[in-house]
């Protein structure tokens, strides 16, 4: 990852890799209780480097649009959505709209 100029990733990499093993308790995972500090790194990914990534950015803005109105957050029926995997094509997967009578 740091050929390819991904210090981010290399540093999550590095996190994973020399972390002890740890499986995440049900309790956790419901949000009953936190999970153990040395489970959690708020300071390799910040919000600043992760705005920088357009797909993001332009997620969290429509997140902060429509968080209180309570309206379906994911794309317009009808939206082309692109999608990359990494260093393949990108692919186009049309949505397809949902009844009112299917939510």
């Amino acid at each position: 990852m740091r050929r390819e100029q991904w210090p981010i990733g290399a540093a999550l990499m590095d996190r994973w890799f020399a972390a002890k093993a740890w499986a995440m308790p049900t309790a956790v995972k419901r949000g009953q209780q936190p999970a153990p500090p040395r489970a959690v790194d708020t300071t390799t990914v910040t919000m600043a480097w992760a705005m920088a990534v357009p797909r993001f950015a332009a997620a969290q803005r429509r997140l902060l649009a429509t968080w209180s109105r309570g309206e379906r957050l994911g794309p317009s029926p009808g939206e082309v959505v692109r999608r990359s995997c990494g260093g393949c094509a990108s692919t186009v997967s049309p949505v397809i709209a949902r009844s009112a009578s299917a939510t």
